[in-house]
């Protein structure tokens, strides 16, 4: 994302720090942003890692603030996002952007609203579009709004394509094998045997792509994510199809070559 739309812009980009909590699943998201930065010719300056409960940016964000990246990949849950966005916003660190990768990172609507002003111009990548123009993805976000008066988050929506996956492979597997649909290997082979699309599968209207048909090796060969920015406090999506009337932010506007 950050490449991409650094190229667009006429913008080069040279050096990242690599930021993520220090469980399972911030090490190997960080690890995936680690092997992209060095595909990509892209210098990574540091990479730190912290507790996930951590209590106390300020040694980051200076350290930070001494490397001066082009932009920081970050990889947090919730409390040490808002934490760590609260901080540089304290400490008046402002780099090109701050690329969000997390379990509900910067974007997710109660981050927003835990971290104001702070969050404004991150971004953070989802397996979720919740604003997919179908008709059950539309239907499942207003469900979700009536229910907990925010839009969906990534795992909220994640969870609702997953679960209307495995209804349709149950149906698939029922249509193939009548007289033992759900044999583990009658299973998988109704689960390959899906081709869903916009057209067909409401799980497909709800997925990024709009299409899901797996590989041998279980991957969805039509896989997608989408990034979400923070635009007037309000999550958006900028990439790789933006949203009608919104187009990524980039760098930050208050970034400074020497900042």
């Amino acid at each position: 994302f950050v490449l991409d739309v650094a190229k667009k812009k006429g913008i080069e980009v040279k050096t990242v720090v690599i930021l993520n909590e220090d469980s399972i699943f911030g090490d190997y998201v960080a690890q995936g942003a680690r092997r992209e930065a060095l595909k990509n010719g892209i210098k990574i300056l540091d990479h730190i890692t912290y507790p996930y409960d951590i209590a106390d940016a300020t040694p980051i964000v200076s350290k930070l603030m001494d490397l001066k990246p082009d932009f920081v990949v970050s990889v947090p849950y919730f409390h040490d996002a808002i934490l760590i966005a609260k901080t540089m916003k304290e400490m008046g660190y402002v780099p090109m952007i701050v690329a969000g990768a997390g379990g509900c990172g910067y974007t997710d609507p109660d981050s927003i609203k835990a971290a104001g002003e702070a969050v404004e111009y991150f971004t953070n990548t989802y397996s979720y579009n919740p604003f997919r123009d179908t008709e059950w993805n539309k239907k499942f976000v207003n469900d979700f709004k009536a229910r907990y008066g925010k839009i969906p988050t990534e795992a909220g929506g994640i969870a609702y394509y997953n679960m209307w996956i495995i209804k349709e492979a149950l149906e698939k597997a029922g249509e193939m094998f009548p007289e033992d649909p759900l044999n583990p290997d009658n299973l998988r082979k109704a689960f390959l045997a899906l081709d869903l699309t916009d057209e067909n599968s409401p799980a497909a209207q709800v997925y990024p792509s709009g299409h899901i048909k797996f590989a041998p090796n279980g991957e969805n060969l039509y896989e997608l994510a989408v990034v979400l920015q923070v635009i007037n406090g309000e999550p958006h999506v900028v990439w790789p199809e933006p949203e009608p009337g919104y187009e990524p932010i980039f760098p930050h506007p208050e970034w400074k070559p020497s900042s």
